[in-house]
């Protein structure tokens, strides 16, 4: 693995909007968990803007829910035994199969060591793929040398932009543009640092967004919360006031179970339940809330 900074372009002045800079005391991804969509169709969205203050209408893109995904701690994962050099690892839901991503995250950045693991497509990181550095300000450039399943590859990363990120399921400020020479572009949030918006090579768009904001309100519903969430034995709602009744959906639009629950300690059994993501519909009083549920 190499990371060396190429260029550092840019000067601030007393009258430069406030440019946001990814940095390693704003990460904070352990736990954190999201719906993943496909943008099936980008309408009239400029996806190649890049420079300051862009304000990223993606307004007219037409999104899909394909699966989920959570950050969680390696040792809470079946290969953390392979990954001995991991401290942060990512649980993927997509098509009713889990998969896992290993990361070394220090103070310099976040380093690749395995994806797709579990899967059809895995792939090793014998030399790791730096793909966020830390810190990182707008117009520096570094280079990316890693090795992956044997073969050796390199790549220029350039922090493009930065500005305002809107999409129907809501805005977002001091967001981050990573753009690479093989054609890779990432949008990042900057404080958290977390993923917002990821084009492969290949031109596939992924939006990610974080389960506890955005997309309840986006589809009228009030949001609420699951403990604990990713879920092993079972989970329970906090915030019932009182009984309700509920209906969890799976990531293929299937309602897999419905049921009432007495109240906030009454737990529900997924233990038998399939790895992967889970909608669970709650309608009582108040009305009916969502939230996304993650089962181990």
């Amino acid at each position: 693995m190499r990371a060396s900074i190429l260029v550092g372009y840019v000067c601030l002045s007393a009258t430069a909007f406030a440019q946001p800079v990814l940095q390693y005391d704003n990460v904070g991804l352990n736990g954190s968990v999201y719906d993943l969509y496909a943008i099936v169709d980008p309408g009239t969205s400029d996806y190649e803007l890049e420079g300051e203050g862009v304000d990223w209408d993606f307004n007219t893109s037409i999104i899909d829910l394909i699966g989920g995904a959570v950050f969680k701690l390696p040792q809470n994962t079946p290969y953390a035994a392979q990954y001995p050099g991991a401290n942060l690892a990512l649980l993927v839901i997509y098509g009713g199969d889990s998969t896992y991503d290993y990361f070394d995250l220090t103070a310099d950045g976040i380093s690749k060591l395995a994806s797709g693991v579990g899967g059809a497509n895995e792939k090793v990181y014998s030399d790791p793929s730096t793909f966020v550095l830390f810190p990182f300000t707008f117009g520096q450039q570094y280079t990316d040398d890693y090795t992956v399943n044997g073969t050796t590859s390199s790549l220029t990363r350039t922090y493009s932009g930065y500005g305002t990120f809107e999409i129907v399921t809501g805005i977002t400020d001091n967001v981050v543009k990573v753009s690479s020479s093989n054609g890779e572009k990432d949008w990042y949030r900057s404080d958290p640092v977390e993923p917002l918006l990821s084009i492969n090579e290949n031109n596939a768009k992924v939006l990610w967004e974080r389960i506890t904001i955005g997309m309840a309100e986006q589809r009228g519903l009030v949001p609420m919360t699951l403990a604990p969430n990713p879920a092993s034995t079972c989970f329970r709602i906090p915030g019932l006031q009182a009984s309700a009744s509920y209906r969890v959906i799976d990531a293929l639009g299937r309602v897999t179970i419905t049921g009432r629950v007495s109240g906030a300690q009454e737990t529900i059994d997924v233990s038998a339940w399939q790895p992967g993501m889970y909608h669970v519909l709650v309608r009582d009083a108040r009305g009916e809330r969502a939230a996304t549920l993650v089962k181990d």
